[in-house]
């Protein structure tokens, strides 16, 4: 079993809301967490501590915009 990136509720491995971000699978428990993840993935990817899969994408604020690299 798996959690839900968006909500943190336990998953099954289904394909009904499944999308791949940085060739890794995420999975989720409703249409909802998944919309919720294809409009900003930077934000629920960072919040895992996967950085491999983010590695170039631009960094991005709550409302999706970019924003200034703190480097």
């Amino acid at each position: 079993m798996k959690n839900d990136i968006v909500c943190g509720r336990s998953v099954t491995e289904t394909k009904e809301f499944k999308t791949t971000y940085g060739d890794r699978p995420y999975y989720f428990c409703s249409k909802k967490c998944e919309m919720d993840f294809a409009a900003n993935p930077i934000r629920y990817v960072d919040k895992s501590g996967s950085v491999a899969s983010t590695e170039g994408a631009p960094m991005l604020d709550e409302k999706g915009k970019k924003v200034r690299s703190p480097v």
